[in-house]
């Protein structure tokens, strides 16, 4: 049987990771398109999540059973921020992606403009005169 202060412990460090992962997530949502941020709070919010279910399944069931409901909840409505959030995330980072790769298709298709009126028109033409 786990006393009060495991219990405790446990839900106090659950509910620290998750506010965390919450945090990191906010900070996604801020990075706009500076990858090299976007990459390191990935990586980051991928340990804290590894370490959220290290947590998880190193803790003696007795623990986690002896939470209350109260506690229980409070868990439950700090995951159900996480998995919204993570939504809208996930849009938004689908947003941006839709967004460079439409500048990079434009990036390219101006540099093909630009290829070709720097040609010279006397030797781009002999390649179009079959008569020569």
């Amino acid at each position: 049987m786990a006393n009060n202060s495991e219990v405790s412990q446990f839900v106090e460090n659950k509910i620290f990771l998750i506010k965390k992962c919450i945090g990191i997530n906010k900070d996604l949502m801020d990075a706009g398109d500076d990858v090299d941020s976007i990459t390191s709070l990935i990586e980051q919010r991928g340990l804290v999540l590894k370490t959220l279910e290290d947590l998880s399944a190193t803790t003696d069931p007795s623990i986690v059973n002896g939470c209350d409901q109260k506690q229980k909840d409070s868990i439950n409505r700090m995951l159900t921020l996480l998995l919204d959030l993570d939504k809208e995330l996930m849009a938004a980072m689908s947003e941006t992606k839709s967004r460079m790769i439409a500048s990079i298709k434009s990036n390219v298709n101006n540099r093909k403009v630009l290829n070709y009126a720097s040609m010279d028109v006397n030797s781009s033409g002999t390649f179009l005169n079959l008569k020569k």
